[in-house]
């Protein structure tokens, strides 16, 4: 179990570079649900983009320490088309906001997260500019 919740993962073949659209929004979801993403790596992706999948690694990890094993407690829709989103862990333990949008939301910008370990400041990532 993972957030006090049963789990499932994606099933995802091609390579994280060959959909470059989807791998942003990939990268959103895993912060969004603080689930590890599941990549296909060989050394050619490896060679290509592996600073990049580094760079996601090390924005995750503090984020999964802080929430792994506390339950889910809130999910919203903070725009009417749903392209704005917000998961909290936890009594306030990890709060992550992700906009799959092309626009900024109050601040954040579009395919951009912002995740606030409890106490701290707002910690961003934007995927497509990695």
């Amino acid at each position: 179990m993972l957030h006090d919740s049963v789990i499932s993962t994606e099933r995802w073949e091609p390579s994280w570079s060959k959909l470059p659209d989807q791998s942003r929004t990939r990268a959103l979801l895993a912060m969004l649900y603080d689930v590890p993403l599941n990549l296909v790596l060989n050394q050619s992706e490896l060679d290509r983009h592996g600073r990049q999948i580094a760079r996601l690694q090390r924005y995750f990890e503090p984020l999964h320490k802080t929430a792994a094993t506390e339950p889910m407690t809130g999910f919203r829709r903070l725009t009417s088309d749903g392209l704005v989103q917000r998961t909290t862990f936890g009594d306030h333990a990890l709060t992550v906001t992700a906009d799959f949008s092309t626009t900024a939301h109050n601040g954040l910008p579009g395919g951009c997260v912002d995740a606030v370990v409890q106490g701290g400041k707002p910690r961003r990532l934007c995927p497509a500019g990695l």
